[in-house]
């Protein structure tokens, strides 16, 4: 899938409006930080990147606060915080979400890069 260049979106009470498949974050005002509850529009199937805007923007994604489906569903069921990665090398921290009939936006994948390598263990199969 190729993405569009991305589209700047303002928080405005919580929430965006989708009108292409990736877009940029931006906090409500002059202010740096914001949290983001719901994504209106979209159609069913329909792929979301979000990232922020700015590099020092940092914008919380909550989870199923959003009403009806407009509301953002994340796989862990925690919050996540979207920001520009404490490494440069990383770049910024983004979501892919997935447009569903409901209740709303799931994540489909994080990237949400570490400053430091990650280690990994595998296991054998029993």
């Amino acid at each position: 899938m190729r993405l569009p260049t991305p589209v700047l979106l303002t928080i405005a009470a919580g929430s965006v409006a989708y009108s292409q498949r990736y877009h940029t974050i931006d906090p409500e005002g002059a202010a740096t930080t914001d949290d983001l509850d719901a994504i209106t529009g979209g159609s069913v199937n329909d792929l979301l990147v979000i990232r922020v805007a700015g590099d020092s923007d940092i914008v919380r994604v909550r989870h199923n606060i959003g009403v009806g489906t407009d509301k953002i569903i994340l796989q862990d069921g925690q919050n996540a915080i979207l920001a520009k990665s404490a490494s440069p090398s990383f770049g910024y921290k983004f979501l892919l979400l997935l447009r569903s009939a409901d209740p709303g936006w799931f994540e489909v994948y994080r990237n949400f890069p570490y400053a430091r390598p990650m280690s990994f263990t595998l296991l054998a199969p029993a």
